[in-house]
């Protein structure tokens, strides 16, 4: 082609090829403006041209494996019909030359590879639309999966957006993608997006790439993200500065990796952190937590690091912690991460109000004298090392003592008054209103010149009252004295109980205290006997001088090993005498 009288001829979509010189010459001074074109030799300054053979067939018409197809420029055409009367435009994008290819692309080996590139029957889906004013365009890729066939028509949102400033701007870039790996090549050539395995991968997100010329705009290149394959970073962002190809910056993140042409880089997803929960564990008890949940999507290892909410804090895919504060809510945080990205997830752990413990209460053992002080002690713990506690000792005699604050252990005294048999009950509350409770069975306190019991008769026995065989029932004799003697501590006496329905012959043999109370009208007595003239047993009698009089006996033994107490006999309180009488004497 020479320029000899049109002084800027502009040469758009054309081949020239075939000739032994140079296929423009310029005999006017000034230079056409060329892009888009095939040309032999190449053309200073023609923007997205290629000098490549155009592999003719029957005469000018390209063969399928030329690379004139789809190369074209659209906005240049102005005619619907090639020059055999054909589309001028198929598959999207104008061919370079006087006749549109109406046939596949086929393909060969462009990028070296050693794999045929190829496309199969279905339409492309792809457009050319360089504009010099555009600031964002549609350029369509070529995609290709090795030696597979891509039906490209299963993919149409993959689309590949351009900023592009005049013609004769940068080189287009090429992305494979590979297992989730980038592999960034810069340089002449078609921008393509290539599969290395048998299945399209799919992509999620956005990936920017940038490429800042010399003297030219950036270009910025996104695979939509409709496209498939999942990561989590948002944006993965590949830049050259001055046209330097060597200098390729990827940022992750605020990560940044500096690769040279053809390396590759793992697009690094951030993990996803499980921190499980919520969790709910007694004030003292560890808990454990579980962080198995937490997961990499690119299968990277993982380290845990927890923050318990109390100021502590833990490592480990499952770690233990036992809060020493007092109860309540804690916030729970872990973080994971693959070296390079975290993820945080956050949970509670409720910690419940455990009471104290309120241990045995060490008392007298032996009847006291009325009016001779006492002691009484218990220890207590608690798993809330940080509550607070106060105590109340209740003598069973309407009267009672506190402590407040109170420590373990505690220690009270006490001056009974009045001659009974007393339960002393401890009670220690901590600061959340937890109550721990102890009992001490019994405080007796005797007042030897209070007077002296005696009782005979019989009672009808109800069912239940005789323990080896609660179905018996019949009359019970009774007779019984008990009283102090001078000077003594422990009483003296005799009390026989005799249930014939059940075999019973009770007979004391010693007894431990008596007590006379309310004023004289109640005695209660405790000793140890026979039954049948075996064994060892203790008892304890209720006698009621009341109208009518009452009795109660309740006969027991104790086991060996444990000391727990096994009932043998007891007819219940309050039950008045079938016949006889009971007296208490006073002195």
């Amino acid at each position: 082609m020479c320029n000899e009288y049109n002084a800027s001829p502009t040469v758009i979509n054309c081949v020239l090829w075939g000739d032994t010189g140079a296929e423009i010459r310029d005999y006017t001074g000034s230079e056409p403006s060329v892009s888009f074109c095939c040309i032999q030799g190449g053309y200073p300054g023609a923007a997205h041209s290629i000098d490549d053979d155009p592999r003719f067939e029957n005469g000018l018409r390209l063969s399928s494996a030329s690379p004139c197809i789809d190369s074209g420029y659209n906005d240049a055409v102005d005619v619907d019909w090639d020059l055999r009367g054909n589309p001028r435009i198929v598959n999207g994008v104008v061919d370079m030359g006087a006749y549109e290819h109406q046939g596949p692309y086929t393909g060969i080996d462009e990028d070296g590879d050693g794999i045929e590139d190829v496309i199969d029957e279905d339409p492309l889906i792809y457009s050319n639309d360089f504009r010099d004013d555009a600031s964002t365009e549609t350029y369509g890729s070529i995609i290709t999966r090795g030696d597979q066939t891509v039906a490209v028509t299963d993919v149409p949102d993959v689309v590949i957006k351009v900023q592009t400033g005049p013609v004769g701007g940068p080189a287009l870039t090429e992305v494979d993608f590979c297992n989730g790996k980038y592999i960034v090549r810069l340089g002449e050539g078609m921008f393509r997006v290539r599969s290395c395995d048998s299945e399209i991968e799919v992509l999620q997100g956005t990936i920017t790439v940038d490429y800042m010329p010399p003297n030219g705009p950036m270009v910025t290149i996104v695979l939509n993200e409709d496209y498939g394959l999942e990561f989590d970073s948002a944006t993965l962002t590949i830049t050259t500065f001055s046209g330097n190809v060597g200098d390729v910056e990827i940022v992750v993140g605020d990560t940044k990796y500096f690769l040279e042409p053809g390396e590759s880089l793992p697009l690094n997803r951030a993990p996803t952190a499980e921190a499980d929960g919520p969790y709910t564990a007694d004030e003292g008890s560890a808990v454990a937590f579980d962080g198995s949940g937490s997961s990499d999507p690119d299968g990277d290892a993982l380290t845990y690091d927890w923050n318990f909410g109390d100021g502590t804090t833990g490592t480990g895919v499952s770690p233990t912690h036992t809060y020493a504060n007092d109860d309540g809510s804690y916030n729970v945080c872990l973080t994971v991460s693959n070296g390079e990205l975290p993820d945080t997830d956050c949970t509670t752990a409720t910690i419940l109000n455990v009471p104290p413990t309120v241990g045995p209460i060490s008392g007298p053992m032996d009847p006291v004298p009325v009016g001779t002080e006492i002691s009484v002690s218990a220890a207590f713990t608690d798993p809330g090392t940080a509550d607070t506690h106060a105590s109340i000792c209740n003598w069973g005699d309407h009267s009672e003592d506190d402590l407040d604050p109170a420590t373990s252990p505690v220690d009270y005294a006490h001056t009974y008054i009045t001659p009974g048999v007393y339960t002393v009950t401890i009670t220690v509350t901590d600061d959340n209103g937890g109550q721990g409770i102890s009992k001490f069975e019994f405080v007796v306190v005797y007042d030897p010149s209070a007077g002296f019991v005696t009782g005979g008769g019989w009672i009808d026995s109800p069912a239940g009252a005789y323990v080896p065989d609660a179905t018996l029932i019949g009359k019970a004799s009774f007779g019984f004295v008990s009283k102090y003697k001078k000077g003594a501590n422990t009483p003296t006496g005799n009390t026989e109980f005799q249930f014939k329905a059940g075999d019973l012959n009770f007979h004391s043999s010693s007894y431990d205290w008596l007590v006379i109370t309310q004023g004289g009208s109640n005695a209660q007595f405790k000793g140890t006997g026979t039954i049948n003239g075996m064994g060892s047993y203790q008892f304890m009698l209720w006698a009621g001088d009341d109208d009518p009089d009452t009795f109660r006996i309740r006969i027991w033994e104790e086991d060996e090993d444990s000391g727990a107490e096994i009932d043998i006999y007891d007819n219940g309180f309050d039950q008045a005498i079938g016949g006889g009488s009971i007296v208490i004497h006073q002195k």
